[in-house]
């Protein structure tokens, strides 16, 4: 069981505070998460992909690609919190008023901003076509530190990026 302590900012607390979040509301209903430690986390986590961004645009291409120990551990420490054999990553890069669509056939999704922030829209999971009900969304802004949880059963989109975002998408 997880067992909280305020005010701790470690690596173990940003586990912990997601696997606490995530075992009261996994599969039932999004959830948007201040994990303890999450800059310590996602600091690493977000150098490693602006070097690769740096790489892929240098004038030889960036053909080699370097290792990210710190993404490496990020999905490891998750998969055993959430007790799960796989997650997979994407990451997107967001300009200014770009929006990303992914409302369908996702699994349960954690959203983690790398850089900037962005507003996103979940959907309402009751099927009806969209004509026939109003619009029942929630829209909640997602800032850098934060992380939401989207179970499979809910649809949603990046709906405004009102800087350069960057985002790490983890489905499992």
């Amino acid at each position: 069981m997880f067992a909280y302590e305020a005010g701790e900012e470690s690596e173990e607390a940003f586990y912990t505070d997601i696997g606490l979040s995530l075992s009261a509301h996994r599969g039932k209903g999004a959830a948007l998460v201040w994990p303890r430690g999450a800059n310590l986390v996602l600091e690493d986590i977000s150098a490693e992909y602006t070097r690769d961004q740096a790489d892929r645009s240098a004038p030889d291409g960036g053909v080699s690609p370097r290792a990210r120990p710190a993404h490496e551990r990020l999905i490891r420490r998750l998969r055993a919190t959430l007790e799960v054999v796989e997650i997979s990553a994407e990451h997107w890069f967001l300009g200014v008023g770009q929006k990303m669509d992914d409302t369908k056939g996702h699994r349960d999704v954690l959203l983690l901003p790398l850089e900037g922030g962005f507003e996103c829209r979940i959907e309402s999971a009751d099927g009806a076509p969209d004509a026939a009900r109003e619009d029942s969304s929630i829209h909640l802004r997602v800032r850098f530190g934060e992380i939401l949880y989207i179970p499979e059963k809910l649809g949603f989109s990046v709906a405004e990026a009102h800087s350069r975002c960057g985002i790490l998408k983890l489905e499992f």
